[in-house]
């Protein structure tokens, strides 16, 4: 398994203040409206963001999570910290932030060649992670793939604009500890129908061809999974949609649980 990169310590980023009372009396609401996830500034310190998800996750979800996210920079990703602190029972992510614009807003057909290939290569990186997740069996962290999880700019210890994944989510998922379900390989239709979206948004069809060559190798490896059991029918569906979608240049959803790629 790989080994997780050293992250910033909690003092690194707020200081000797106490995170407790931040939690409890500074925090600033943001305009941030996300679907489950409230966003908030901290009165004092405005380079400092602490992202919330209300209700009480699952057991020992922070620990999991957090390695999941650890793993992200040995994959090249170049994400914000993840740093979660817990609170009666909640979890509160305290992290940087960044100054600088969502791909949603960037990703068009004018965007220039240096941040088309900037796209492709942190896709290839997201899509490797998925694919060396469930081969090497550590969880991966959830909901990071999508123009609107990222942004491009710096923080205020960088010294460059960057490609950022922002989204700091407190969902994980192991796909090797599902290696008979369809858990994996309907993940793959997510990827896949990422690469035609974003190719759509950039105005280019099959431009992310290093994601589509990671993705190649994450769809062949679901297929060296399959003994043609009865059992496997689902997960070869799966895998031939993803196929699909790839080469026809459709979207294909299928389900609306947040927590899949």
């Amino acid at each position: 398994m790989r080994t997780p990169e050293s992250v910033p310590t909690l003092t690194d980023l707020i200081g000797d203040a106490s995170i407790l009372e931040i939690i409890e009396d500074r925090l600033l609401p943001s305009d941030y409206e996300g679907a489950m996830t409230r966003k908030y500034f901290v009165d004092g310190l405005p380079e400092v963001v602490i992202r919330h998800t209300p209700g009480e996750p699952e057991p020992s979800i922070r620990d999991v999570v957090a390695t999941a996210f650890s793993q992200l920079p040995e994959h090249g990703i170049v994400a914000l910290p993840y740093l979660p602190v817990e609170h009666q029972g909640e979890i509160y992510v305290v992290t940087r932030k960044v100054h600088g614009v969502s791909l949603e807003q960037m990703a068009t057909p004018d965007a220039s060649d240096s941040l088309v290939r900037g796209i492709d290569s942190q896709w290839a990186n997201m899509f490797a992670y998925v694919r060396d997740g469930r081969a090497e069996g550590f969880a991966c962290a959830g909901e990071i793939i999508g123009l609107g999880q990222h942004m491009y700019g710096r923080t205020s210890v960088d010294t460059s604009d960057r490609i950022r994944l922002v989204d700091l989510g407190q969902s994980a998922i192991n796909y090797a500890e599902y290696p008979g379900s369809a858990e994996y390989e309907r993940a793959l239709i997510r990827l896949a129908s990422e690469v035609v979206e974003v190719e759509s948004a950039l105005g280019r069809p099959d431009q992310l061809r290093l994601s589509r060559a990671v993705l190649d190798q994450a769809i062949d490896l679901g297929e060296r999974s399959l003994g043609g059991r009865k059992s496997e029918e689902l997960r070869r569906i799966f895998i031939d949609a993803a196929k699909y979608v790839l080469a026809e240049r459709v979207t294909l959803d299928p389900d609306d649980d947040e927590n899949f790629f």
